[in-house]
């Protein structure tokens, strides 16, 4: 018996530790030996799951997407399948292997020939360990202490500390390095192994060997719950406001809906949303997004599952609601890493006309998953749905193109850094906006 959970995606199992582990998929994008992130929106290596939506990735449109049917199929597998058992027990010259082993395996391979996304792997295993974050990421919250960091030439630095967590309130700066973990050196290690080794249980604690210019010290830090908002939010000028989405989670909406209040109390008349490094989330949480720009009855999105036209699976969801923002004119920024929820939202706003889009091709990433926790403890991420966009146009694999094309910033920044001046994108959306 599977216990079923109704979210999804991708909240992010990012490394930010306590940071906020919030996830996305498997992927983001490619760890290079310079530096390495873990940014809200990027997933490392974790899989991330969703109950609809996925991740990033930043191949070529046609080649994202990969079918199971495209695939040659073995006769009599079934039978074959058991012969290879035998022969890898037999003969295999690392063996005899655990049978626990070869059945993850068999799993593994079971879901890879499912419907798949470059640097997105849409249908998997979920370990319990990544389960657990996915459950913390839609509840907006993490155990650790409160950090978001990078590895940069296999140092590990503190690229931003979440105000009022352990690591804040311990003096904790951006720029820091983590020299060790509770005694252990951490050069060499991967991001995700990084991770582990810093979040853990409410209440427990961690030694960190921190290094600050030549000064070096020991810092002991309590876990404790870090709370964290999805939205991101400043006025760029004196009349345009900044949004970004890092993913969606069931805070989301709400989040946003604060952040238009501050904006336009501030001044802002118009405003920049920014989606390029947001894998999605929560389909819930998208639909309601959207439903904050669009004017009630408008499409949003249309859903098809398994069985026929008609059936349950299959529906199209309109806006519901009347807003204050319908009128607010908007610029969209995408890019490759903008998936899921994110290219819902954004395929909305550019068909009905609400928003500009500029910067580059989504992910293209058009299924639905379902999370199922499974009896021995693990979950398993499994797509149930196709949807297409507001103009009935297909996301998956193919993705949402923008009015005006734009390469993108290579890193993303934190909101203290975003600057017209340092971003074409951002620069190309306020000119828009106000020419």
């Amino acid at each position: 018996m599977t216990r079923r959970f109704s979210t999804a995606q991708f909240l992010t199992l990012s490394a930010q530790l306590a940071l906020w582990n919030a996830a996305c998929d498997d992927g983001g994008k490619p760890e290079d030996d310079a530096e390495a992130r873990a940014d809200f929106g990027v997933n490392v290596e974790l899989h991330a799951p969703t109950n609809s939506l996925p991740q990033l990735s930043g191949a070529q449109p046609q080649r994202r997407t990969e079918l199971m049917i495209a695939k040659p199929v073995m006769p009599s597998a079934q039978a074959s399948f058991q012969e290879v058992m035998a022969l890898i027990a037999e003969h295999y010259v690392d063996g005899p292997l655990d049978g626990d082993l070869l059945w993850t395996a068999a799993t593994e391979g079971v879901l890879a020939r499912l419907i798949q996304v470059r640097g997105a792997h849409v249908n998997a295993l979920l370990s319990p360990a990544e389960l657990q974050a996915l459950r913390s990421g839609i509840q907006g919250q993490v155990q650790g202490i409160g950090v978001n960091i990078e590895l940069v030439a296999e140092v590990a630095v503190v690229r931003e500390v979440i105000s009022e967590g352990p690591a804040a309130l311990a003096g904790v700066l951006r720029g820091d390095r983590i020299l060790a973990v509770d005694g252990q050196q951490v050069h060499g290690l991967s991001l995700l192994e990084l991770v582990e080794k810093i979040r853990g249980e409410q209440g427990s604690s961690v030694e960190l060997l921190m290094q600050r210019d030549t000064e070096e010290w020991n810092l002991a830090l309590t876990r404790s719950p870090i709370a964290y908002s999805s939205v991101e939010s400043t006025l760029i000028s004196p009349t345009v406001g900044y949004l970004r989405i890092n993913n969606f989670s069931a805070a989301t909406a709400g989040d946003l809906e604060q952040a238009l209040t501050r904006l336009t109390q501030g001044g802002a008349e118009s405003l920049v949303l920014d989606l390029r490094n947001c894998p999605g989330g929560l389909l819930d949480a998208s639909i309601a997004v959207a439903d904050l720009f669009l004017a009630k009855g408008l499409t949003i999105v249309s859903l098809q599952g398994r069985g026929p036209a008609d059936g349950p699976g299959n529906r199209s969801i309109d806006a519901e609601h009347t807003d204050d923002w319908e009128s607010t004119p908007i610029a969209v920024l995408t890019g490759p890493e903008t998936a899921s929820g994110a290219e819902i939202l954004a395929a909305a706003l550019q068909h009905h006309r609400h928003a500009h889009v500029i910067g580059e091709q989504t992910m293209g990433k058009g299924t639905v998953e379902e999370i199922h926790q499974l009896e021995n403890g693990w979950g398993l991420r499994l797509s149930v749905s196709r949807f297409t966009s507001a103009a009935g146009e297909a996301i998956l694999g193919q993705g949402v193109r923008p009015d005006l094309s734009l390469p993108g910033p290579s890193t993303r920044v934190i909101l203290e850094d975003v600057s017209i001046e340092d971003d074409a994108q951002l620069a190309a959306a306020v000119a828009m906006l106000h020419p």
